[in-house]
C-alpha cells in the first residue's frame, strides 16, 4: 500500500460483510484455499494431512457461501467444523473473527484472532492481516506486535512494512512510520514503492526537502510518470527552488498535457516569473484566463508579467479590470498606480514585494 491514512476504526456492519471477506481473506487463502473459490494445492490424497485439508476446505467453502448469503450463524458453525477438521486452516480463524464481529461478539472475535496469531507464528500474511484486524477492534498493542512480527518474518516483502507504517501514520506517529519505511528501504533498495511511500509521508509532514529527494529517486526509475514529477515540482516550489520547479512543471506538460491542475499551473507560472522567464509565465496565466479562470492571484501575476515585459499599458488594463472585480483591495490599487507610472521593466518594489512570496503561502 501507499502510506495513506486508512478509514477510521468503526464497528462492523451488514455492509461490511460484503467486502471484508475478499479484502482480508485473500491474504491467507492463497495458501490454504477454499474449494470452489481459490485453487488448492492438495497434498498426497493418501496422507492424513490430505484428508484433513480436504474436509477442512469443504467446510470452509460452505462457511464462505453461507457468510456471503448473510446466514452468519450457519457460516460460523461451518467455520468451527473446518477448524476441527483441519486446525492448520489459518483462514478459518480469520473468518470466524469476522463473523463474531458482525454479530457484535467483540470478545469472541478478538479471541479468534489471537488464536490464529498463536497457531501460525511463521505466517507473515496471517500475522499482518490479523494484526490489522486487532487494531481495528481496538487491541492496538497486540495488533502492532503481530504486524511487526510479519515484517521481521518477511523483510523482503515490503507490503508488510508499508502496512505497518500506515497504522502508525493513522495514529499520527509520523516519526515511527518514517523509521519503518526507511528501514525497509535500506533492506530493499530496489523496491520502487518505498521511495513513493516515503515521499508522500514527508509531504504530509511538510518536509519538502526529504519529499523532493525521494521523488527524485522515484523518477530515476519512472521518468515519464507525470504524477510523481508534478509532486516533485510542487515540493521544489515550496522550497523556493523556482527554476527547478518551473522545469519540472514544464516536463509534466510535455509528458501529459492534462497532468497539471489549475493550482499547479498557477505555481508553474509563478515559478517561471520568479525565474525570470516572463514570457513563459505570461503564457501560462493567459491560458488560464482564456479557459475562464479569473482569480485575484492570476490577475496580479499576469499584471506583474506585463510589467516585467515592459508592457505597462497591458499591465494597467489588467490591474484596472481586477480592481473593478475586487474594489476594496488596496494592493491592487497600488499596483495599478505603479503600472501607470512604469516607464520600463523596473517596477517600484513597494508595489510588488507583497505579492512576490510563493502563491502556495498566500
Amino acid at each position: 500500500m501507499s502510506v495513506i491514512p486508512a478509514a477510521p476504526v468503526r464497528p462492523f456492519t451488514n455492509a461490511t460483510r460484503r467486502w471484508w471477506p475478499v479484502a482480508t481473506l485473500c491474504l491467507t487463502l492463497a495458501h490454504v484455499g477454499c474449494q470452489g473459490t481459490f485453487p488448492i494445492a492438495w497434498p498426497n490424497r493418501a496422507s492424513p494431512e490430505a484428508t484433513r485439508a480436504l474436509k477442512g476446505g469443504k467446510q470452509l467453502d460452505s462457511a464462505m457461501q453461507n457468510y456471503q448469503a448473510g446466514d452468519i450463524l450457519k457460516a460460523l458453525d461451518a467455520t468451527r467444523r473446518a477448524r476441527e477438521a483441519d486446525p492448520s486452516l489459518a483462514s478459518a480463524y480469520e473468518l470466524e473473527a469476522l463473523m463474531h464481529a458482525d454479530l457484535g461478539n467483540r470478545t469472541e472475535s478478538i479471541a479468534a484472532l489471537r488464536s490464529a496469531i498463536a497457531a501460525h507464528p511463521r505466517s507473515p500474511q496471517l500475522q499482518s492481516a490479523a494484526g490489522r484486524m486487532l487494531i481495528d477492534a481496538g487491541e492496538r498493542a497486540d495488533g502492532l506486535a503481530a504486524m511487526q512480527h510479519a515484517v521481521r518474518l518477511s523483510p523482503r516483502e515490503t507490503r508488510y512494512a508499508r502496512d505497518l507504517a500506515g497504522t502508525y501514520l493513522e495514529a499520527g506517529d509520523l516519526t515511527t512510520a518514517a523509521a519503518v519505511l526507511t528501514a525497509a528501504q535500506i533492506q530493499n533498495p530496489n523496491d520502487a514503492s518505498l521511495p513513493v511511500a516515503l515521499a508522500r509521508l514527508y509531504e504530509t509532514t511538510g518536509d519538502w526537502q526529504r519529499a523532493a529527494e525521494h521523488y527524485q529517486l522515484v523518477l530515476q526509475d519512472a521518468p515519464r510518470n507525470a504524477v510523481w514529477r508534478r509532486q516533485q515540482a510542487k515540493c521544489l516550489y515550496r522550497l523556493e527552488q523556482f527554476p527547478q520547479a518551473a522545469a519540472e512543471f514544464q516536463r509534466c506538460l510535455e509528458t501529459d498535457v492534462a497532468a497539471l491542475t489549475v493550482a499547479d499551473r498557477i505555481e508553474f507560472g509563478d515559478s517561471s516569473l520568479r525565474s525570470g522567464d516572463f514570457e513563459r509565465a505570461q503564457w501560462v496565466f493567459d491560458e488560464l484566463v482564456d479557459e475562464g479562470y479569473q482569480t485575484r492571484d492570476i490577475a496580479v501575476l499576469r499584471g506583474v508579467c506585463a510589467l516585467r515585459l515592459e508592457q505597462p499599458d497591458q499591465a494597467e488594463q489588467i490591474f484596472a479590470d481586477a480592481l473593478a472585480r475586487w474594489p476594496d483591495d488596496p494592493k491592487l490599487g497600488l499596483l495599478l498606480n505603479n503600472s501607470r507610472q512604469a516607464q520600463s521593466a523596473v517596477v517600484p518594489a513597494g508595489g510588488v514585494a507583497d505579492w512576490m512570496s510563493p502563491v502556495a503561502e498566500r
